[in-house]
Parts: C-alpha cells; sequence; structure tokens
C-alpha cells in the first residue's frame, strides 16, 4: 500500500486528532490516580505512573501499520466492547463518588454536573460532522483543563505532608509499564484515530496528542494533587471557591468527553448505542441523587482500585496473551489455539488476582511482583497453531503479524 491511497491530511485535522487522542485518554486515571500514588509513594509515584503512559500510548501510532485497527477492532471485537463498556462504568462511578463526597460543598458538586451537561448537551446538539465535532469539543475541553492550569499555578501551594520514601514504588512500577505499554491496543478511540489517518499524519497525531497534551494534563494532576485531600471525612478539593470551580470545570469536562466517545464512537465494536448512553447517564443521576457508603472515602477508593485491576492485570494480560500474533502469525480466539489462548488468560488471571488484590487493595505492593510474573510466564504455555490443527484466520482478518509491517 502507499500513502496516496489516503488523501493527504492538512495539519489542522492532525492538530485536531491530537486534541481528540489527548482528551478520550484523559480520564479518571490520569485525572485522580496521581493523586493516590503521590500520597503514598511521593513524586516517584507520579514518574512511575507517567512514562509508561505517555510512551505507551504515543508508541501505537508507530507501531500499527494501515488496516491493522481495523483488525483489531474486527479479531477482537469483544475485548474492545468490554474495554469501553468497563471504562464508560468506571468514569460512572468516579462521577458519582466525587460527587457524592463532596455533597457539603454542593458548589463544588453542581459545577462537576453542569461542565459534564454542557460537553453532553454540546455533543447531541451539534449534529453534523461527527469526528470534526469532537475535534472541537476536544479542543474547547483541553482548553478548560489548560485555563485550570494556569488557576493552579497561581493559587498558593497548600500545605502537605512530608513525601512518603518508600522502595515499594519499584514493584508498582513493572505492573504500570505492563498495564500503559498494552492498554491502549483496546482503546475504541485509539483504534479509531490509527486507522483514520495515513503513516506519517497518524505519527504525528498519537506524538502531539501524548508527549505535548495528554503530558500537560497529567502534569496538571500532579500540580492538584496537593490541594485534594484523600483519607479525611470526605473527598474534597481544598483552597479558595476560584480554585474548587476551575477543578470541578476540569474533571467534569475531561469525564464528559471520555463518557461520549466510547459508547457512541464510530468504530468497530460499538458497545452501547444510544440507548446505553442514555442509561449510563441514568445511573449516574441516580447514584448522585441517592445518598450511599459511596460519599465514604474508604469505600470509594476501594472500588476505584478494584477498576484499576481490569487495567493493570484483566485486560493487558488479554492483549499479551491473546493478541500478540505468536511465531506462526495466529492471533485471537478463533480455532482451537485460540480457546486455548483464552483458557490460559483466563487461569493466568484467576491465579495472579489475589496477588493484585494484595497489591492494590490491602496496599502491600510488593505482592504485585510475584502476581506480574505469574502472567509474563503464562505466554510460555500459549499454544501455537502448528502444533495441533492449524487455525485459520478469517480472510477478512487477516493476522495481526501484519500489525507491524511497512505501511
Amino acid at each position: 500500500m502507499h500513502d496516496n491511497l489516503h488523501p493527504r491530511q492538512r495539519w489542522p485535522t492532525t492538530l485536531g486528532w491530537a486534541c481528540y487522542l489527548a482528551c478520550s485518554w484523559t480520564w479518571c486515571i490520569g485525572m485522580f490516580l496521581p493523586v493516590l500514588l503521590v500520597r503514598d509513594f511521593g513524586p516517584w509515584g507520579f514518574v512511575v505512573f507517567a512514562v509508561p503512559n505517555v510512551v505507551g500510548a504515543a508508541a501505537m501510532g508507530w507501531v500499527l501499520s494501515r488496516g491493522a485497527a481495523d483488525r483489531i477492532g474486527a479479531v477482537h471485537a469483544f475485548a474492545v466492547r468490554m474495554f469501553s463498556v468497563v471504562t464508560v462504568l468506571f468514569q460512572a462511578f468516579f462521577l458519582v463518588w466525587l460527587v457524592g463526597a463532596n455533597r457539603k460543598d454542593s458548589a463544588f458538586s453542581w459545577t462537576v454536573i453542569a461542565a459534564l451537561a454542557s460537553v453532553v448537551v454540546a455533543d447531541f446538539a451539534w449534529a453534523r460532522g461527527a469526528i470534526h465535532r469532537r475535534m472541537v469539543l476536544a479542543a474547547c475541553t483541553l482548553a478548560v483543563s489548560l485555563a485550570v492550569g494556569i488557576i493552579v499555578v497561581s493559587a498558593p501551594a497548600p500545605a502537605t505532608a512530608p513525601a512518603p520514601r518508600s522502595l515499594d514504588v519499584l514493584a508498582l512500577a513493572p505492573v504500570c509499564c505492563f498495564g500503559f505499554l498494552l492498554c491502549p491496543y483496546l482503546d475504541t478511540t485509539f483504534l479509531h484515530a490509527a486507522g483514520a489517518q495515513a503513516r506519517r499524519e497518524r505519527r504525528a497525531s498519537f506524538t502531539i496528542g501524548f508527549t505535548v497534551l495528554f503530558a500537560a494534563m497529567i502534569l496538571l494532576t500532579l500540580l492538584y494533587s496537593g490541594f485534594f485531600l484523600v483519607g479525611t471525612a470526605i473527598i474534597r478539593p481544598a483552597g479558595g471557591s476560584l480554585l474548587r470551580a476551575a477543578l470541578a470545570a476540569h474533571l467534569g469536562v475531561q469525564l464528559a468527553f471520555t463518557i461520549i466517545v466510547h459508547p457512541r464512537g464510530n468504530t468497530p465494536g460499538n458497545p452501547f448505542g444510544a440507548a446505553g448512553f442514555i442509561l449510563v447517564l441514568a445511573v449516574i443521576a441516580a447514584g448522585i441523587v441517592a445518598p450511599g457508603s459511596l460519599a465514604t472515602p474508604e469505600f470509594g477508593e476501594t472500588v476505584y482500585r478494584c477498576f484499576m485491576g481490569f487495567y493493570g492485570l484483566v485486560f493487558p494480560a488479554y492483549v499479551w496473551l491473546c493478541m500478540i500474533p505468536t511465531r506462526d502469525g495466529h492471533s485471537g480466539t478463533d480455532g482451537r489455539s485460540g480457546r486455548r489462548k483464552l483458557m490460559t488468560w483466563t487461569v493466568a488471571v484467576a491465579v495472579a488476582a489475589p496477588a493484585f488484590w494484595m497489591g492494590f487493595i490491602e496496599r502491600q505492593t510488593w505482592w504485585l511482583v510475584p502476581g506480574l510474573a505469574v502472567v509474563l510466564l503464562a505466554r510460555l504455555l500459549v499454544p501455537r497453531s502448528g502444533g495441533g490443527v492449524p487455525s485459520k484466520p478469517s480472510p477478512a482478518c487477516p493476522p495481526l503479524s501484519a500489525a507491524t509491517s511497512p505501511d
């Protein structure tokens, strides 16, 4: 294939894709996990989160060849759907937790809801040119968040506890690398952007989107982490009213964008559609209105960390064991080899899950090392179709060994 099969893309469109990518990846992991990691591990917690996150997301634009994104969406359609389903539910939970934990600060809660609703209404009201609409929304979302960054930098520095010094961060680093390097290949928004652009533009949009724009967003998380009080009576941002409103707007617009682009994306494996999107909003509304234990920081953080298990264990293990082609070129879960891959993935996740529970939930981080080792070594058990009945990929979905071939 040659690049002339794709019309040359103009730079504004490439930058639009970069904004789209940065916003679609700036959700409740990037907006809040660094807060927890800095609290638990100090600045090195942010480093082990940020570096593999930026590198892993940007690398996808360089690794995939033209057409590989469409093949992933077809061969691994169920896994892509589940990634989007879990991601949207994660956003819904985080929104309910955030608002519920700030019931006493009604201005903050209603600002979050108003910011989210504004983006959702704008997306529905703008009926034509779906992807260009999303690019404009992404640019506006980034503008809001960057303005918040200016307010955060200008605010008086909060009093914070001394940064903890713990070698446990060394046990967290391999899991962050494993999760953030592999999870992007199941993200429907990434597959959309990768499949819609020629090689040069794809690489430019992913590089700019993650090494510049997304990196700025998670740096903003580091800057405002000291303004969040985590582990006290409630979870609430400290500081003046302007700062609280700014952080609420940042959280609301970024959450809204993620909730919009995943269930209503124009990619293979659309998990929800309009009915599912309305259902998610109804669940969010019910959770915000109804009082419950989500308002307590302990229960809410436990659920948050359980969701993180999908991105640290379940999804990257699938990519590692089922998506990366074996030496005979087989990828996916079709045929006898595919079924054995699924079995290997299921057993590996089940065996590793208790160790990840101890590491994520019980905070005994060194348990993550044997847990990750189980998943990595399970690759040795992945069958090759040449050893049994050959697995024949569908003609429309060639093996993903072509995913790294030249464009």
